[in-house]
């Protein structure tokens, strides 16, 4: 392999989230340090929009809805989040992709063949009980595999998916107050 070839084993997800009805935002918070450049996933909810989305805890934001946010700031990132009701598209690496890229000088883009599309399924529309509703990635190639079954093609009958009741959640749209004045965390 060339230099100025992509690794495909480091992939780069762009995760598509939808709100649900019965769940109270999408499940995840936004974390930011100062000093240290970049926004972040901070903790994700089991059994949310994001966690079904593919996004991860300490995974790095470059994009949001199309757009690169490395030069804006948390406020702007969470406004621009906040953009779309009810959904967001954020273009992530996990930190060992991340490295992998900046060793390489490789400027992370949605174009990128290694670009894997995971969208949070529809559960406002199915009762969950059918393989169309279990989240999915979508290779660059247009190849589909399900996420539950470790990326396999498979052609299983499906299976259902919980949420976290809104009644049970803590909800915070503001910084914590426990939390250094150096860092930021907002739960979208």
């Amino acid at each position: 392999m060339s230099d100025d070839t992509v690794n495909l084993r480091y992939n780069i997800r762009l995760c598509h989230i939808i709100k649900w009805i019965d769940f109270d935002g999408y499940g995840f918070n936004l974390h930011a340090e100062k000093g240290k450049p970049g926004q972040y996933i901070g903790k994700v909810d089991e059994n949310s929009p994001a966690e079904a989305a593919g996004l991860k805890e300490g995974d790095r934001i470059i994009e949001v809805n199309g757009v690169n946010i490395s030069n804006e700031n948390h406020k702007q990132v969470v406004q621009r989040i906040k953009t779309i009701p009810h959904e967001t598209k954020l273009l992530v690496v996990d930190v060992e992709a991340d490295n992998y890229f900046k060793s390489k000088n490789i400027v992370i883009k949605n174009d990128l063949p290694n670009v894997i599309y995971i969208k949070t399924p529809n559960l406002n529309l199915t009762n969950g009980n059918n393989a169309d509703s279990r989240p999915k990635m979508l290779t660059k190639n247009g190849s589909c595999f399900d996420i539950e079954n470790n990326g396999e093609k498979t052609s299983s009958k499906g299976s259902s998916t919980a949420t976290t009741p809104s009644s049970d959640r803590k909800i915070s749209n503001e910084s914590s107050p426990e939390l250094p004045l150096d860092l930021h965390e907002v739960r979208l």
